[in-house]
């Protein structure tokens, strides 16, 4: 309790002598004052809580440290509030909070990057089966997947967090995996009427072209070289990098309307100044680094050039080499040197690197492949005279060993030593060929061209350059990184950007402390985020990670490796890359740069944990987002308790408590329920006052055009982002939200009590279509599973008119009673409209039944008939039918030695249907029940008769699990097994295409009766199922007139959630 005063009181915090008023407390004052003192438990208008200990201050006359946010002023008080002991305990707290805080506020792998790749993005799309969005993610920054995965030095891997628990992830292998399988697709922007000329057919020209075709630039690429790639082709060998793939990769480029004009040197053939005179728009120079560059090792005219020796052995020229070999350098040329020599039958290879292993420019990805190989190496070491021998051949490498001192290499003193060799390969340093160009564009002191270093603009009007040109030799990634700011910065340039004006932001930007970028960001836009250079700081934090292994790469055998130029890394499967991806933590946090946690331990220092260490306990706690506006990630919760006061003193439903005690406390619904269930009213105070991002807002953007219709909230956001004005500001969604709870309001017309198994679809069918009218409605029954568990004498669970029939005539019977009320209406004996609906299984509908329900359908009775499919005679003891999928074990089609289940495959009953001429035929699942509820509505409105064909999953005769029953419906949605269509007056129209198609296998491998498809010799019959699937898919996009999968999942990793039709573009 605060004393009581009732005069002013006078304080000193800081050395500022202040006036507060009675009963304030030590915080209240300070930050009135703009003194900051860090508090993450709290807020305005709630009581003092003083559990985080952030708030921490020296008060003269105590012994100890006291919480500003629970310490009252009284007269004369002294505090200090950043003195070293405050610093030192608030860190320390700090500690404690970040090592049980699972949540990197942002990715070091894509920050590490030099293309900046959305790293999470791309592996949680892989994890969820979709490799062609994984490459399309991948393909905003890095246009060749495929090849980097293969040469990239893989900057990413030493700072992935997932080493700290056991191996990194194979982030290179897994966007190569989404390349290989899948195919590459560059989708050529409006076309602009600007020409841009890439001079240079390398890595960094080549990105460039991809990005500017995808502007809808044209885009002409000229090379000295007779084929495209650089680098890519003529000194990164087959056993790296195969032709095919190159080629396969490049392809999109000329697809796009990218032009290749070959055996044209800049300098010689073509110069900037001509190409600009000829109509260019802009140009951009790429050239490489081709030219050796001048040797001052005495001896150097018997050495052999690392380029040269690799571009012969790519073109298939002969190379002769001898036994002994040196290569002198560190980098990735030096290696694929050293790799090559072995391969042409060197038996001793011997690298000489300037650097440690620690420190290889090449990086530890080639320096392993070269270990692995038999090549040898010398670290530390300087080249400095080439001996000769007899015929002035090379007989050995004088060298000398390096050391490091504060920064500085240095010679050491009596560690000369000798390397025999008797072939030297000089891979050291090479420089731009830049011909009479040199005498045109301004040059750094190095002897590249000089260019600014976030938009490659140089000091000529309309030239641009790019990659080993302006850096000087580099990798492969910073190449095409450097290609795309390039490429990103010319099309801004052409659109009229002050391209000077954005430099100068950029390079502010870049100076700027790691939170002012965070904050500042967004001002940039969106050209200047992709452009920007940050810093971040990587806060020390504790991982809840399980450990799990690093999926192999298949690799061919290491004896075979030295014998041939075949690929050496063979590539992950589908599978083994989800397995991989399903380990990545996923650091990504929606409140980083907005987090309160992230800015103080920024603010601290908090770059090591002394509590952070292999075996520490961390709290592993899955994320919840049931909610339709909040989600909840409680690993990141620090247990300040804001949201519970907030949502108790302020909101008022108190969904929010404590549970556990000391390190298992957790922040969760008074009963761990939903907190949908908890009485939340959905007013996002305990969001917005969470400090570190543990409860945040469900994003809201829509993934198609179908609208979750359940979380709309009416905003009309989505009216004014759409960038094709597919959507309109009406009443419609209201409307339909009003009549979908005024179905739910009016309770079902089929009771429980029932006896059906727990988990079976058919009564949940059921309930469902009779949902779609308010009409009285008569039923007939066929015998079966539903007539016989809902009709146990004396009781039934059918509140309206029901009438139980023979196995096979259902629809016979309920056409008699149709027409006898037609009979009695005309007569004006009755008064009211009455539905008419028939319920069967695929029993008594695909086989004994087909010939009443074909009669009754030809002549025309104002009726639906509805059959609920499971696949099966369910109700006498799981024998096959007409409806059941080939490979299925029923006890008429078992397993055994002559036969692995059904051997034919199902009949298409809706489309016999199709072929009556009926009005109104569709297909639904009762895992989305809007759907069908809405087409048993347009059934029962239809003039004469309609049929819905639902799939009913059957837990015993399934052999599943039946809580599972609506997931594996949804499953089958999605695997596009049982696809949601209709047919209306002949036109078939989808009513949901999955974005993503599901392989068949998993679905299968949740039911018992499939298991025997997973043992060995009856992968062809797998094989064939999913074939009939894949073809009747392809059968029906073309009657919808939708798009081929294929096309689809190309036109998906172009466009995003919008599909552009041909005439359209």
């Amino acid at each position: 309790m605060s004393p009581r005063t009732t005069t002013a009181v006078k304080v000193v915090i800081d050395g500022k002598r202040l006036s507060a008023q009675p009963g304030e407390t030590v915080l209240t004052v300070a930050r009135r004052e703009g003194i900051d003192i860090p508090a993450l438990c709290q807020m305005e208008g709630t009581a003092p809580w003083g559990a985080c200990r952030l708030c921490l201050v020296e008060v003269e006359g105590q012994a100890k440290l006291q919480a500003a946010c629970t310490t009252w002023v009284s007269d004369g008080m002294v505090v200090r509030t950043d003195t070293p002991r405050v610093r030192q305990k608030r860190a320390s707290y700090l500690e404690m909070y970040l090592s049980d805080h699972d949540s990197y506020c942002e990715a070091p792998c894509a920050d590490a990057c030099p293309a900046h790749i959305d790293v999470p993005a791309y592996i949680a799309a892989l994890a969820d089966g979709d490799a062609a969005g994984a490459a399309a993610i991948v393909r905003r920054d890095l246009p060749f997947p495929g090849i980097l995965g293969r040469v990239c030095p893989r900057y990413c891997e030493p700072v992935c967090r997932r080493g700290e628990v056991d191996d990194p992830i194979a982030i290179c292998a897994l966007h190569r995996a989404a390349a290989d399988h899948g195919r590459a697709v560059l989708a050529a922007g409006m076309p602009s009427g600007r020409r841009v000329a890439v001079i240079g057919a390398g890595p960094a020209g080549l990105a460039a072209a991809w990005y500017l075709a995808e502007k809808g630039h044209g885009v002409t690429v000229y090379d000295t070289n007779e084929k495209p790639g650089g680098s890519l082709r003529y000194s990164i060998p087959e056993f790296r990098l195969p032709e095919r793939v190159l080629d396969r990769e490049l392809e999109p480029l000329w697809e796009a309307g990218v032009r290749f004009v070959d055996d044209t040197a800049l300098g010689y053939e073509v110069t900037v100044e001509g190409l600009r005179d000829a109509g260019f728009d802009a140009v951009l120079v790429a050239v490489g680094t081709w030219q050796t560059a001048t040797s001052k090792i005495p001896g150097s005219e018997a050495v052999i050039e690392g380029l040269d020796l690799l571009r012969k052995v790519r073109e298939g020229r002969k190379v002769r080499i001898s036994d002994t070999v040196a290569v002198i350098g560190g980098g990735t040329p030096a290696l694929d040197a050293a790799r090559t020599a072995r391969r042409l039958g060197a038996t001793s290879v011997t690298v000489l690197a300037p650097r440690d292993a620690a420190h290889l420019e090449a990086g530890a990805r080639d320096l392993a492949a070269a270990l692995e190989e038999g090549v040898t190496f010398e670290f530390d070491v300087a080249a400095k005279k080439v001996k000769a021998g007899k015929h002035g051949r090379p007989s050995a490498v004088e060298c000398v060993r390096l050391g490091r001192s504060k920064g500085r290499t240095r010679e050491i003193k009596g560690s000369a030593f000798e390397v025999p060799a008797t072939t030297v390969i000089s891979a050291v340093s090479y420089v731009p060929d830049l011909g009479d160009a040199a005498e045109e564009l301004a040059l750094s002191s190095w002897n590249t061209l000089a260019a600014n270093r976030f938009t490659g603009r140089t000091a000529s009007d309309g030239v641009f350059a790019a990659g080993d040109a302006v850096t000087g030799a580099r990798s492969v990634i910073h190449a095409v990184a450097a290609g795309k700011r390039s490429a990103l910065a010319i099309d801004a340039w052409l659109r009229g950007t002050d391209l000077v004006k954005l430099e100068e932001r950029l390079a502010v930007y870049a100076a700027q402390p790691y939170l002012e970028q965070l904050a500042d960001a967004p001002k940039l836009g969106e050209l200047g985020e992709r452009l920007a250079e940050r810093s971040p700081v990587w806060l020390k934090m504790g991982i809840a990670a399980e450990p799990a292994k690093r999926a192999t790469m298949p690799r061919i055998a290491k004896a075979r490796r030295t014998k041939g130029f075949d690929e050496v890394e063979k590539g992950y499967s589908l599978a083994s890359a989800r397995a991989e991806a399903m380990r990545c933590l996923q650091c990504v946090c929606p409140s980083n740069g907005a987090c309160d946690l992230q800015r103080l331990g920024v603010e601290h220092g908090m770059t090591s944990n002394s509590l952070v260490a292999p075996g520490a306990r961390i709290r592993a706690l899955e994320p919840q987002y049931e909610h339709p506006f909040i989600r909840r990630d409680m690993e990141r919760c620090i247990s300040c308790g804001r949201c519970v006061r907030v949502c108790r003193d302020v909101a008022g439903p108190a969904c929010y408590d404590f549970t556990g005690r000391g390190f298992m406390m957790n922040v969760d619904t008074p009963y761990g329920e939903a907190l949908q269930l908890a009485d939340c009213i959905s007013c996002g105070r305990c969001v917005t006052a969470c400090p570190t991002g543990a409860l945040t807002f469900n994003e809201r953007a829509l993934q198609s055009f179908r609208i979750e219709e359940s979380r709309c909230i009416m905003c009309r956001e989505c009216v004014n982002v759409c960038p094709a004005d597919a959507l309109k500001e009406t009443s419609h969604f209201e409307e339909a939200r009003t009549q979908w709870l005024e179905l739910v309001a009016q309770g079902s017309k089929l009771a429980g009590g029932h006896r059906l198994c727990a988990g079976c679809g058919a009564p949940i069918v059921a309930r469902q279509v009779l949902m779609g009218t308010s009409d009285p409605v008569v039923v007939s029954a066929a015998t079966g599973c539903l007539e016989v568990s809902t009709t146990i004498y004396p009781y039934t669970s059918w509140t309206g008119s029901y009438i139980h029939t023979a196995f096979e005539n259902a629809a016979a019977t309920i056409s008699g009673v149709e027409t006898a009320f037609r009979a009695l209406k005309k007569k004006g004996r009755i008064d009211e409209n009455v539905k008419f609906i028939a319920f069967g299984g695929d029993g008594g509908t695909y086989d004994i039944g087909l010939q009443s329900l074909s009669g009754a359908m030809e002549r025309g009775h104002q009726m639906l008939y509805v059959c609920y499919d499971n696949e099966a005679y369910m109700n006498t003891g799981f024998q096959r039918s007409g409806a059941t999928p080939i490979g299925a074990w029923t006890t008429t089609s078992p397993v055994g030695k002559e036969q692995a289940g059904k051997l034919q495959n199902r009949k298409n009953l809706t489309e016999i249907m199709v072929a009556h001429g009926l009005r109104y035929v569709a297909q639904a699942s009762p895992h989305d029940p809007r759907d069908l509820v809405r087409k048993a509505a347009k059934a029962l409105a239809t003039p004469g008769p309609s049929f819905l064909n639902i799939l009913s999953p059957c837990p015993r005769g399934w052999r599943s699990d039946g809580a599972e029953s609506i997931e594996l419906a949804r499953e089958a949605v999605n695997t596009c097994y049982w696809p949601l269509f209709e047919v209306e007056d002949g036109e078939y129209r989808l009513t949901y295409r999955p974005k993503v198609k599901q392989p068949l296998a998993p679905w299968l491998k949740r039911q018992g009766r499939f298991a025997h498809l997973f043992r060995p010799g009856n992968e062809q019959v797998l094989k064939n199922l999913q074939d009939w699937v894949d073809d009747e898919w392809e059968k029906l996009l073309r009657k919808c007139g939708e798009p081929a999968q294929t096309a689809w999942e190309e036109r998906l990793a172009v466009h995003g959630c919008m599909y552009v039709p041909e005439g359209a573009r």
